[in-house]
């Protein structure tokens, strides 16, 4: 409800002006609440990869197992194997501190332990274990440190997500104002298609009484007829590409309700051209394309240095503690026994037949085929923002032509209708004037649309606003307070 109050406040009103959809837009279409939710989502994701970096505690247990099964057992008294029946209850807890090392890709602990057993059957016994305190750390040798890979890959995954929801937006801002002037174009359209109907029908009417005195023949009448029914035709038709079109808006900026508006035609602006050059500096300093390629070349690097240092794989594991087992929980408390462990695992393949090898080249083949994609990708981009910038910077001048074609136009068919009523020029020739006036009309709407469209396409790239000469910036802490 409060959206379609929201709508009708701003919507619904004498003339609506572009700025005013493109507000509305960033704020309740679907397309910005799935923005939105992107980035919260990738705020999360780089909150969880910082917190990981923090002592992580956690709690194990397994507060009861019960096994009742047959083992085979070794009766000393005849010197024999026999089976036996036997009933088990196990009980265990335990707490952990975990913390990362950065800097050498490894991991420091510290846990305590306690485990508890109960057999049943012919030889009944009750045991506690007890680790009251164990220090440890653990890592990789001789390999790549994937904490620190880890780390700078999460900063720019987030530095392209702020860059991207500041995207995002302005490209819903370059959708709204295409859905805006489609809508725009439609109307006028219809407006032209009014129009005409009138004209034919008065024209039509002229003709007639001018027939009375013989100076219209009937296929002139036939022809003046036709062009009426042709007119209202293509108004009906166009008429219903206008209810598309502004159904098409409607949904865009998530409005279910029917409703009619008034959109005030934006004027542009004379003396607003954009450099080339500055455009493509702000698009590699803010889009955030420029990130994904950063991303996409170090994943892989990371694949090349992975493999690059897995041909012999060695893990270093120390600890140190204390250890004690007891028939009841105090005594296992009572003058524990040290327990210490230096582990050092080596593993390297003799033969593989050259499946590392082969792995390693195509690790390096892909960072080859990424450098080069990358590369294009950022030719690609650039070329086609210089282009709009040059597009753009002709659009006015473009506008200034139409309307004077407008204005020739109208004149045009002026004469040529006066003409017409005292029987200097046919039908033809009036037809022809006309749908030169109607074609200009809508060039004139045509050429204001592919300005504002072009301009704010550009806005999207650079996330700059020119009019206004400063960056676009949005505050994205709204989003996850």
């Amino acid at each position: 409800m409060h959206q379609v109050v929201w709508a009708q406040s701003t919507l619904l009103k004498d003339s609506i002006s572009i700025e005013e959809v493109i507000r509305y837009a960033k704020k309740q279409s679907i397309d910005s609440q799935i923005a939105t939710n992107a980035y919260i989502m990738d705020y999360w994701n780089y909150l969880n990869h910082k917190k990981a970096h923090y002592p992580m505690v956690t709690l194990t247990s397994n507060p009861i197992q019960y096994v009742q099964k047959i083992i085979k057992r070794y009766d000393s008294q005849n010197n024999l194997e026999v089976y036996k029946p036997q009933r088990t209850i196990y009980s265990s807890i335990g707490l952990a501190v975990k913390q990362r090392v950065n800097a050498t890709g490894g991991d420091l602990f510290l846990e305590t332990n306690l485990d508890y057993m109960r057999n049943y059957g012919s030889e009944r016994l009750q045991q506690f274990s007890a680790v009251p305190i164990r220090i440890g750390y653990s890592q990789e040798l001789l390999g790549f440190n994937p904490y620190k890979w880890e780390k700078k890959i999460e900063k720019k995954k987030f530095d392209k997500a702020k860059k991207q929801i500041t995207s995002e937006l302005e490209r819903i801002s370059a959708e709204t104002v295409r859905l805006f002037f489609d809508y725009l174009a439609a109307s006028e359209q219809v407006k032209i298609a009014f129009e005409n109907c009138k004209k034919c029908d008065s024209t039509y009417s002229f003709a007639l009484e001018r027939m009375k005195i013989g100076a219209m023949t009937q296929t002139e009448i036939l022809t003046l007829k036709l062009n009426l029914v042709d007119a209202q035709k293509e108004h009906r038709l166009l008429t219903i590409s206008q209810e598309e079109a502004k159904k098409n808006l409607l949904n865009f900026l998530n409005i279910h309700e029917e409703m009619n508006f008034n959109f005030k035609l934006p004027l542009p602006q004379k003396t607003l051209l954009i450099s080339p050059e500055k455009a493509l500096y702000l698009a590699r300093m803010n889009h955030p394309l420029y990130e994904d390629m950063e991303m996409k070349k170090m994943d892989a690097e990371l694949s090349v240095n992975r493999n690059k240092r897995t041909n012999i794989s060695s893990t270093l594991s120390l600890s140190l503690g204390f250890n004690q087992t007891a028939d009841n929980f105090w005594d296992a408390y009572h003058r524990p026994l040290r327990q210490d462990l230096v582990s050092i695992s080596l593993n390297m393949p003799i033969f593989d037949w050259g499946i590392r090898k082969r792995t390693k080249a195509i690790a390096k083949k892909n960072l080859e085929s990424t450098l080069l994609a990358i590369e294009q990708e950022k030719e690609n981009f650039e070329e086609s923002l210089y282009f709009l910038v040059e597009k753009f910077n002709e659009s006015y001048r473009q506008i200034e032509l139409a309307s004077e074609a407008l204005n020739i136009s109208r004149i045009t068919f002026e004469s040529t209708y006066e003409r017409f009523r005292i029987g200097k020029t046919n039908v033809e020739l009036l037809k022809i004037s006309q749908d030169r006036m109607m074609s200009a009309r809508l060039n004139y709407i045509n050429a204001i649309s592919s300005y504002w469209n072009t301009l704010y396409e550009i806005r999207s790239l650079t996330l700059y606003d020119f009019m206004e000469s400063s960056h676009i910036e949005i505050d994205v802490e709204q989003y996850i307070r």
